[in-house]
């Protein structure tokens, strides 16, 4: 089983995979609500991700991928506020520190960069390449939030994915 996450402080999108980590089985955004801490939400994420491997991982070795933040040396790769970076890196500490104390079937951790998984895609060409990597049955296994603005962090976790099962955007 794979899970790849798209870690965001605010919203983080998560991905399961079966068939030894090929088959999208659901995706979907976590968004914190304002009166939940950084640290808070990201054991709140970590509790699902482990809860939801416990019931279904039935393949023994569990794969987690998440995306580590980047910082981008060019201006115009740059977005918002590049101290945001740090918060996020942060959080994928947190995350990672609480996947460990839960209660998991053995596994690994993966941590690829933006540029390592789906290159310098525009958003909407990465999104255009990974709903065609789906099949219409998976497309419909994927939940996302309310806000338009989330949505990249479900598409990105399940392109973490993709990207981590060969099935490239890339290419």
């Amino acid at each position: 089983m794979r899970i790849s996450i798209d870690p965001g402080v605010n919203c983080t999108g998560v991905a399961w995979w079966a068939g030894r980590g090929t088959v999208l089985l659901g995706a979907c955004g976590f968004r914190r609500s304002a009166n939940v801490s950084k640290e808070e939400f990201a054991n709140m994420i970590a509790t699902a991700v482990a809860s939801t491997a416990r019931q279904t991982n039935k393949e023994g070795e569990l794969q987690i991928i998440i995306e580590f933040p980047q910082a981008y040396h060019e201006r115009a790769q740059q977005k918002g506020d590049q101290n945001d970076l740090l918060h996020l890196a942060y959080f994928v500490g947190l995350l990672h520190a609480d996947l460990i104390q839960q209660e998991l079937p053995p596994f690994s951790v993966f941590l690829p960069l933006p540029r390592q998984w789906k290159g310098q895609l525009d958003k909407d060409v990465s999104l255009l390449r990974i709903t065609k990597k789906l099949s219409a049955e998976e497309v419909a296994q994927v939940e996302l939030p309310s806000a338009k603005s989330l949505h990249h962090n479900v598409w990105d976790a399940v392109g973490i994915g993709l990207w981590k099962t060969k099935r490239a955007l890339c290419r």
